[in-house]
Formats: C-alpha cells, sequence, structure tokens
C-alpha cells in the first residue's frame, strides 16, 4: 500500500490516499462504525480520478480521522514531486 502525497494531477487536486490495490484492515476497523458506513456509502466508479476522490481518500479520511491509525509500505510525505 503506497501513501500518495497530495498533489495537483493536471488541473485536478488529489488529496493524500492510500492508493488502494492492497489494503489491510484489522477485524477492531471492520466491525466498527466508521468502516461498514464508509463502504455503504461509496459508489462504484469506472474512471480512476473518480476512484480516487470518491473512494481512495475518503477511507483515508474516514479511517484515519476515526480511533485508528494508519501506515503505508510506501510513504511518499518524504518524495520530492515536480
Amino acid at each position: 500500500m503506497t501513501k500518495l502525497t497530495a498533489l495537483y494531477a493536471g488541473n485536478k487536486y488529489i488529496d493524500e490516499h492510500k492508493q488502494s490495490y492492497l489494503l489491510s484492515f484489522k477485524k477492531s476497523v471492520e466491525i466498527s462504525e466508521v468502516f461498514p458506513k464508509f463502504w455503504k456509502s461509496a459508489e462504484a466508479c469506472k474512471d480512476v480520478h473518480n476512484v480516487i476522490a470518491n473512494t481512495e481518500t475518503k477511507i483515508t479520511n474516514h479511517v484515519g480521522n476515526a480511533p485508528y491509525r494508519d501506515a503505508s509500505v510506501l510513504n511518499t510525505d518524504s518524495i520530492e514531486v515536480n
């Protein structure tokens, strides 16, 4: 899982988010009130920008703002983006 720092992609701003090609959650997160509430509100998207904007950034914020912590295998905070 990669934590991607917030950036502008063309004319779109993309919030910091965990890229979702692999996500793993502890059982305490899965049975929480936050987790199922998020997934019930998630919409299927075909466009990658919509997936990032409507799923990846939102799960990062929902779980990250709950009383849980998150982590990434690769954290891009220290990588300079041109």
